[in-house]
């Protein structure tokens, strides 16, 4: 937790520099109250920045006239990377990845922060080459997707990607198995439960809906 005239003045800073993502639309149900006496009073600033993430702190108005402080999750580089959806011999590449955040496994699609700067094609690519060893995959774009609007900004583009085969798993990335699922295979996994990654079932919904699947 930062000093918090240390939070707010970075705060203050990033409304310098990103004033899109501090706008009060009109009639909005919670506008960001700007006011230096209210933010100090709820809190407001940057209480954490990483290389991949800032928690901002709001000071809010909500439409019954309260004020209060509400969370953001902001990604650094100002997208929320890509997720790919391979196909091979018309069959959906899955990996069990491990995660943190849940503390168990999930089979996923590979996907990725974007790095400073980078395109999100340029990180479809290298996703698909750390996780499935394989290089220049042919690659549509399905769309996008926000993972969680109630707590974080992030847009995620969604790419299918034709590849011809599959390379050796990348250990260190915590993938620990890959599979090959033919479409009945999918959603039997999809009916008992099997895929929950909401970036999975968000390109899986995009690519049947223009006839990849």
């Amino acid at each position: 937790m930062r000093d918090p005239d240390a939070a707010l003045a970075a705060y203050n800073e990033y409304l310098r520099q990103h004033p899109d993502l501090f706008r009060n639309p009109p009639g909005t149900a919670f506008e960001i109250v700007f006011d230096p006496d209210v933010q100090r009073r709820l809190g407001a600033g940057i209480v954490y920045q990483d290389d991949y993430y800032l928690l901002l702190r709001d000071a809010v108005r909500f439409r019954d006239g309260s004020v209060g402080p509400y969370i953001r999750l902001i990604h650094a580089a100002g997208s929320g990377g890509a997720a790919v959806l391979p196909l091979v011999d018309g069959k959906i590449v899955l990996v069990h990845h491990q995660r943190h955040a849940t503390r168990s496994s999930h089979w996923e699609i590979p996907r990725g922060f974007a790095r400073p700067g980078e395109d999100p094609q340029e990180t479809a690519r290298r996703e698909v080459e750390e996780e499935l060893g394989v290089s220049n995959p042919q690659l549509h774009k399905l769309g996008s997707v926000h993972a969680d609007t109630g707590a974080s900004n992030g847009r995620t583009m969604l790419y299918l990607a034709l590849i011809d085969r599959t390379g050796k798993l990348e250990s260190d990335e915590g993938i620990d198995e890959m599979r090959q699922a033919a479409p009945q295979d999918l959603d039997s996994m999809l009916q008992a439960g099997e895929i929950t990654d909401s970036f999975t079932l968000a390109a899986i919904l995009q690519a049947r809906a223009r006839h990849f699947l």
